[in-house]
């Protein structure tokens, strides 16, 4: 019973989120290069943290029992960070270093931790995994507009592109299905655009150009729209049964 309290107290919560926030910051203190001795003070850190972390599960487990514990997604989501942290030491030690640096990288998971006691970044999040299957359809949609302006560009302006002093096309060309679809996506970014622009109008006619606008209106503008429109539907939903649930 006591140790149920405990958990459930606040300065249990605002203890554990303040390890968090110190966990992020060391995450953030690597660099390239750095020195031994510096490195082996972050990995007693990362020891000490791992450390906490399993020490609080294990109250967690003794407080709420098995069954309760596992009923919160965000408890099981602590255990395997747990889990997977104690891995990461172990082939530390072992001196695997392929498995080690993907084991690393999942550190940075821990950020996601804050969720639990952020109750705005929960609601995001929440509201992010609610709109997932629309966001499925929506990249079904996005990835049709990219197959169809890249077929498109192929017969408009395949092999017809200008060539360098060495023989080879431009970065964006559409000689080629994967050139053309990879083409198409570095347009939607706004990343050398102009350049292909440019070649599609010396090559073929000014006519070009209107492949090269309608496209970035309607990737550029439209779907970034029809994108936030998705998510903030969903967060509407979630706020509103948030708000319902509280009154």
């Amino acid at each position: 019973r006591h140790c149920r309290l405990l958990v459930m107290h606040r300065a249990f919560e605002i203890a554990v989120t303040f390890i968090i926030v110190l966990n992020t910051v060391t995450l953030a203190m690597e660099f390239a290069g750095q020195p031994d001795g510096y490195t082996k003070a972050l990995e007693i850190c990362n020891l000490v943290f791992t450390i906490i972390f399993t020490v609080e599960m294990l109250i967690k487990l003794f407080a709420l029992g098995l069954f309760d514990y596992a009923r919160d997604g965000f408890n099981l989501f602590d255990a395997c960070i747990v889990i997977v942290s104690w891995i990461e030491i172990g082939l530390s030690g072992a001196g695997s270093l392929s498995a080690l640096r993907v084991l690393r990288a999942f550190r940075v998971v821990r950020i996601f931790r804050l969720a639990r006691h952020w109750q705005g970044m929960s609601h995001l999040l929440n509201a992010i995994l609610t709109s997932a299957p629309m966001i499925g359809y929506y990249f079904v949609l996005f990835f049709l507009l990219v197959f169809v302006y890249a077929i498109l560009g192929m017969n408009l302006f395949g092999g017809k592109f200008p060539l360098d002093a060495d023989g080879n096309p431009p970065r964006i060309n559409f000689d080629t299905f994967y050139q053309a679809m990879l083409g198409v996506f570095t347009i939607i970014t706004s990343e050398g655009w102009p350049n292909a622009l440019v070649d599609a109008v010396v090559s073929t006619s000014y006519f070009a150009s209107i492949y090269f606008v309608t496209l970035l209106v309607i990737a550029a503008y439209v779907f970034a729209n029809l994108f936030l429109a998705v998510v903030m539907d969903s967060f509407g939903s979630v706020s509103a049964e948030i708000v319902k649930s509280n009154t």
